[in-house]
């Protein structure tokens, strides 16, 4: 399986994502809670999902992910990045610029830029959702 996550499959990262999240719990007791590894492949598979355009659009997972990671600049970057450029190419990704505003992981923390992030989102307008994700 882990050879298939590393080659990019998105269902194998996110197996082992929660194979390390949950460990013993779920999946018995010969496997160990690795809260690293479930957070190392949480990030690729968000990665992974943001640059096919599959953005997910539960962001409770982003939100866990940014609240128990460490702080990693550049990934946040990255994220960021690719979640203004699918915003760019008409990809739902409104609340997931949102969380990242709010939490100041990868851009700036702005609660005003948050909140019209989640405010798009909600609404559903087209109009509103033509604004740059770099306002």
């Amino acid at each position: 399986m882990e050879k298939a996550a590393l080659q990019g499959h998105h269902s194998a990262m996110s197996r082992l994502a929660n194979i390390y999240y949950y460990g013993p719990r779920y999946f018995g007791p010969q496997v160990k809670i690795d809260k690293t590894k479930a957070l190392d492949w949480s990030w690729k598979m968000l990665l992974v999902d943001v640059r096919d355009g599959r953005a997910d659009p539960n962001i409770h997972i982003l939100k866990d992910i940014l609240l128990q990671a460490p702080p990693d600049p550049v990934m946040e970057q990255k994220l960021a990045l690719l979640y203004k450029q699918a915003v760019d190419k008409g990809k739902d990704c409104t609340a997931q610029l949102g969380v990242l505003y709010e939490l100041g992981r990868g851009v700036e923390k702005d609660f005003t830029k948050a909140y019209m992030w989640y405010s798009v989102n909600r609404v559903g307008n087209e109009d509103l959702k033509k604004i740059s994700p770099s306002s």
